[in-house]
């Protein structure tokens, strides 16, 4: 998503994290800084880190619709 605001013939701004829930953001942000202060994960990059927790944020929130 990135690469394509970068290099889109016009300016757009794109969201941060498209594929999570709104009401999943604060809980995703606050496991992606506690995985990249692990050692094990410093010399991964932002998408690598995002893809040790992507599968758990994919799910659809409980609604009552």
């Amino acid at each position: 998503m990135k690469f394509i605001e970068k290099n889109a013939n016009i300016k757009i701004r794109l969201p941060d994290t498209p594929h999570i829930y709104l009401e999943l953001q604060e809980e995703y942000y606050k496991k992606k800084a506690v995985l990249e202060s692990y050692e094990e994960n410093y010399d991964k990059n932002e998408l690598q880190i995002d893809d040790l927790i992507s599968m758990e944020f994919e799910k659809i929130p409980n609604t009552d619709l």
